[in-house]
């Protein structure tokens, strides 16, 4: 499980925490960074509780491991 939390400025800077993949049964897509070799790129599928499928990608220094959250976005099914 991954967490992540943003300190929200409409929320007057409460933590609001985004449950990004829980139980996951898919692998992420993981690539190097094409605009900076020093880096991994993963994305994420992930379903909501209403059953819509998003994607949260996550980039990753190669050297420390660092990971940092990058987006969310779900998946347009127009």
């Amino acid at each position: 499980m991954v967490l992540l939390y943003v300190r929200s400025l409409y929320f007057n800077k409460e933590k609001v925490f985004l449950d990004l993949i829980q139980n996951s049964k898919f692998e992420p897509t993981s690539k190097e960074n094409p605009n900076k070799r020093s880096e991994i790129l993963h994305r994420f599928a992930g379903i909501t509780s209403e059953k819509d499928l998003f994607f949260v990608q996550i980039k990753e220094n190669k050297q420390s491991g660092t990971k940092w959250f990058m987006s969310v976005f779900p998946v347009d099914d127009r």
